[in-house]
């Protein structure tokens, strides 16, 4: 747009539209919607470590909410009120030491959910596009290891499977202190995806087997599970604490082991289970 003088005229401010607060630096305002808040990787993305607390307090709202409103209304409502708690449970020692071994294994296991995307990001293993995107690729596999595993425990038995899985799953953390490449990191969020979600598929089959009275079943899985994932809880901060021990830079290698390691003793603990409640046999459906 010129005047008369043919020079550029400049367009100042509107008075009647206020102005725009600008985003945190390197902190990127979610789509409308909030469309990012709805998957872990936003958590994951590096991008929550730039911006201010009281910008992303929606984000773990939200979270909450769904975790809470989803099973609020079961759509079958039980013949009768049941016991909270099975005491015979707790005098059940297959079933106690299972519960209380999920617990380290659980402790490790979601290290890697936590940190792999980050890990990525900040050792510029990849750009931020694809570190963004490995653990969708993760979560991905993860429905195969949910899955699979699960279909074969039917002829081979659950606990034939978790044991190998857990150890697995702790190697593959504990060989993570030397992944530098680019294609190596997508094959190990490929094979970390699928042992991570036979590792979560699996344990509550091994739970129906450890329990001989099937009408307690429901209140067995529950009452592990209240005990388990008091874990999960923690093992976010106690990973981050681990991470940052090193000062200024950051300590991955620890990181790994604190992951790898309880996740492989916790499948020698699931091996010395299967074999005192089923028998050393290899071929025993156990």
């Amino acid at each position: 747009m010129s005047d008369s003088n043919g020079e550029k005229s400049r367009i100042g401010p509107n008075p009647e539209i206020p102005p725009q607060p600008k985003p945190a630096a390197g902190f990127s305002p979610p789509p409308d919607g909030g469309l990012l808040a709805w998957t872990n990787t936003y958590y994951e993305s590096g991008a929550l470590f730039a911006a201010n607390s009281s910008n992303i307090f929606w984000v773990g709202s939200i979270a909450a909410f769904m975790l809470l409103f989803v099973g609020l209304f079961p759509r079958v409502q039980p013949p009768k009120a049941r016991a909270m708690i099975d005491r015979t449970a707790l005098t059940d020692v297959s079933y106690m030491a299972f519960v209380l071994s999920s617990l380290i294994i659980y402790m490790g296991l979601f290290v890697i959910l936590f940190y792999f995307s980050y890990y990525s990001a900040a050792n510029e293993i990849t750009d931020e596009s694809l570190a963004f995107y490995l653990v969708p690729i993760l979560n991905a596999t993860s429905i195969f290891g949910r899955t699979i595993p699960n279909k074969l425990a039917d002829k081979t038995g659950p606990f034939n499977l978790l044991v190998p899985a857990s150890l697995i799953s702790g190697l593959l953390m504990l060989c993570m202190m030397a992944v530098s490449s680019k294609g190596t990191i997508v094959v190990m969020a490929l094979l970390s995806g699928f042992m991570s979600g036979a590792l979560i598929g699996l344990p509550p089959v091994c739970l129906a087997m450890l329990t001989a009275d099937k009408s307690r079943l429901g209140m067995r899985i529950g009452m592990g599970y209240t005990i388990i994932v008091q874990v999960v809880l923690i093992s976010g901060p106690s990973s981050g604490a681990i991470l940052r021990n090193g000062g200024a830079s950051l300590d991955w290698r620890s990181l790994w082991k604190f992951g790898g390691v309880p996740t492989c003793v916790t499948g020698l603990i699931y091996a010395a289970i299967r074999i005192a409640k089923y028998g050393p046999g290899l071929m025993v459906k156990a």
